[in-house]
């Protein structure tokens, strides 16, 4: 399998995390930032960008109209938590756990009119990986809907 990133060089993710949401910021009044400074990953700093901006896309995307779109970005020992979230239509239970199959669409007809191939949640899910982190969903009413990806930190 190809690498689709290089993982030793070293880079900071609060950096990172807050240069790619900016740009978003131009397209959303609604998106908060709460991002710690100082937390360091190894890892390709274009992919990890990528991954984030696949999360904002999609949260975006899906949030309630004018409801607020929030990054958070925390250490929780030797982790990066990393996590979007929105309120808007939840998600599925049922549709959790394949939410990052290639090509897999929660309803087919809504994802047709919002754009997509239903690929980008599996290549978030595939940077996450190749840097030794993992990404989960969840979709509650009380809490609306979160992304969070785990990396391990650099030292």
């Amino acid at each position: 399998m190809p690498k689709i990133c290089r993982l030793e060089a070293r880079c900071s993710l609060s950096t990172l995390v807050e240069s790619t949401a900016l740009p978003f910021t131009a397209l959303a009044f609604e998106l908060a930032l709460d991002i710690a400074p100082a937390l360091s990953v190894s890892g390709d700093a274009q992919t990890l960008a990528q991954l984030l901006a696949i999360l904002l896309d999609n949260a975006l995307k899906y949030a309630a109209p004018g409801t607020e779109v929030t990054v958070r970005l925390c250490r929780q020992k030797k982790h990066a938590l990393l996590s979007v979230h929105n309120n808007g239509e939840l998600i599925p239970a049922d549709a959790l756990p394949r939410l990052f199959d290639r090509f897999f669409r929660v309803d087919k007809s809504r994802a047709r009119a919002a754009g997509g191939y239903g690929l980008g949640l599996s290549i978030a899910k595939t940077i996450a990986n190749a840097h030794g982190g993992d990404i989960r969903a969840e979709s509650t009413a009380e809490h609306g809907t979160v992304f969070t990806v785990t990396l391990p930190l650099s030292e």
